[in-house]
């Protein structure tokens, strides 16, 4: 479960840096950014969508991987 949690915060943290590049990039279309006050936010869909939108992308081959090492996850169970 640490290991998924471990990869879970890696992704968040990639995703973040990655939209904050993003949007630094183009200060004429969103201004000038405080990357010390940066946060991602969200539950459930929210939350994917947020991770998305940073450039996360759903591994359905890591997804089964995961269920099969950690099986009582709820999304396992869908």
């Amino acid at each position: 479960m640490k290991t998924l949690c471990a990869a879970l915060l890696l992704m968040v943290m990639t995703a973040t840096a990655q939209a904050k590049d993003a949007i630094s990039a183009q200060p004429k279309r969103f201004g000038r950014l405080a990357s010390h006050k940066i946060a991602v936010i969200g539950h459930s869909l929210g939350g994917w969508t947020a991770l998305e939108i940073g450039g996360a992308r759903f591994d359905p081959q890591r997804f089964a991987e995961d269920c099969k090492a950690h099986p009582v996850l709820a999304g396992c169970r869908v």
